[in-house]
């Protein structure tokens, strides 16, 4: 791995941190975005999970800044209240609301990416980065594509320990209601 590497991945790491724009935080990401799929022809791995990593991190850095914008002064509400009643004729009386406020899709963020970015955001920053490096662990090992969604990341392991506590807590109640264990923990 290079320096010049290193040193864009940490830049953009300082930059992501303060940025207070939705369009900062867009341009960033774009920007990793363009640099993974480089990294990927390229066949530099350790440059596309930089990447790919920094997508992440901007993903959840979009999440904050929409929290944050969603406590204060809120998002553009759309169409809401477009009919306003009907007119002489019976036909229905359409004002458009006017919204100062940009739209998310002015900015480039669907509505998958708002979704995604929120619940990145949701996560305590431990578990985020626990998930950081379970994700890297698991795409040094592997040789094919990376994963970008990090949610994904051990949601198999964590379902499947889900629900053993479930059929634990099952039998543990069964013992107390009836005496005997009616469903065995496995």
């Amino acid at each position: 791995m290079t320096g010049n590497h290193l040193t864009f991945y940490d830049d953009a790491c300082r930059a992501l941190a303060a940025a207070v724009l939705l369009t900062d935080v867009m341009d960033i990401r774009d920007l990793a975005e363009m640099r993974a799929a480089a990294a990927r022809i390229a066949g530099n791995r350790q440059l596309e999970m930089q990447a790919v990593e920094l997508r992440m991190r901007g993903t959840r850095r979009l999440g904050q800044i929409l929290d944050q914008q969603k406590a204060t002064i809120g998002f553009n509400r759309g169409t809401r209240g477009q009919i306003k009643g009907k007119d002489s004729t019976g036909a229905a009386q359409i004002a458009v609301p006017e919204d100062p406020l940009p739209r998310l899709a002015d900015v480039g963020i669907t509505h998958k990416l708002s979704s995604q970015a929120q619940r990145l955001a949701a996560l305590p920053e431990d578990e985020f980065n626990e998930l950081i490096n379970t994700w890297s662990a698991e795409s040094q090992a592997l040789n094919g594509r990376l994963t970008t969604d990090l949610l994904q990341v051990g949601a198999s392991e964590r379902q499947r320990t889900a629900r053993r506590d479930l059929a634990q807590a099952l039998s543990t109640t069964s013992v107390n209601l009836t005496g005997s264990r009616q469903y065995p923990c496995i």
